[in-house]
Order: C-alpha cells, then sequence, then structure tokens
C-alpha cells in the first residue's frame, strides 16, 4: 500500500501539484502538522473527520503517511490520483494559527513547545 502512496507523490511533485510534503513520523499526524506551521510561519484550519478519539488521531504513528499541502486549483486531481488514500484536512491560511476542530495553538507557542525538552543543550 505504501509503495502506491509513494508512486502518486512522484506523480503528484512531477506534475507540480504538491506545495509541501512532510512524513508523518515520530509523534504522528499532530506532530507533523506542527512542524508544518512552524516551519512556513502559515496556519491551518483543520477538520479531523474520523471515528477515532482525537487524540489518537493526530499521535498515533505509522507509516506510509504524508502531510501535503496543495494549490487548490489541484485538488480534484490530486484526490482523484491518490483516491481513497487522500483524505482533505482543510486550509493553509496566513493567520499562524493551527485549529483543529476549533482547538487552536499559535505558532510561537508551537515552536516554543516543540524545542522546550533541548532547551538547554
Amino acid at each position: 500500500a505504501n509503495l502506491a502512496i509513494y508512486k502518486a507523490l512522484s506523480k503528484a511533485n512531477k506534475n507540480h501539484w504538491i506545495v509541501s510534503a512532510l512524513p508523518v513520523t515520530i509523534g504522528g499526524l499532530g506532530v507533523a502538522l506542527a512542524k508544518k506551521v512552524i516551519a512556513s510561519n502559515l496556519g491551518m484550519d483543520l477538520r479531523m473527520l474520523s471515528a477515532l478519539r482525537l487524540d489518537k488521531l493526530l499521535f498515533s504513528e505509522s507509516t506510509g503517511r504524508v502531510v501535503i499541502t496543495i494549490d487548490p486549483k489541484h485538488k480534484q486531481d490530486v484526490e482523484f490520483l491518490f483516491g481513497a488514500d487522500a483524505h482533505f484536512l482543510g486550509t493553509v491560511t496566513s493567520n499562524p494559527v493551527l485549529s483543529i476542530d476549533g482547538i487552536t495553538i499559535n505558532a510561537g507557542d508551537l515552536e516554543t513547545a516543540y524545542k522546550a525538552p533541548l532547551k538547554d543543550f
């Protein structure tokens, strides 16, 4: 299943549909989303449509997941290419705040929390 996702990523990238991409690794989806907000100083307004509890959805670790951002004009192309593996979560915003199902945190607070374990090094 992961091979199909990686092939679709490659094709979407060759077609210049992907603005940014980040694999979901240690810390899960929540950490990947926070990293994207911190790095870009842009925000995200997201809705998690899942039967899973929000904490499980955001912090479960598994292989083969990638968060991509796209230009909205390519949404249908990307959804067609990825099929059932594509899950539209929301939009990128100019306000540097991560909002997930109405829970919000600004980029500065995310960065402070992300770097806190290594602050003395």
